[in-house]
């Protein structure tokens, strides 16, 4: 799976921690493994999609 770079080294070298549900936002704390950075990844819900029909 890619990976966006650090924004301050440009290392792909980053590891995922805890995630934070905010509304629509999923926040996720990251350390680079390159220059030792605390990031955020910041994700949002743009869609919701029924799997499969309910079955009454």
């Amino acid at each position: 799976m890619a990976t966006i770079p650090c924004p301050v080294c440009g290392s792909t070298s980053i590891e995922g921690w805890e995630v934070t549900i905010e509304g629509s936002l999923a926040i996720q704390e990251c350390t680079c493994g390159e220059c030792g950075r605390s990031l955020n990844d910041v994700y949002e819900l743009c869609d919701r999609i029924v799997l499969e029909e309910d079955r009454l």
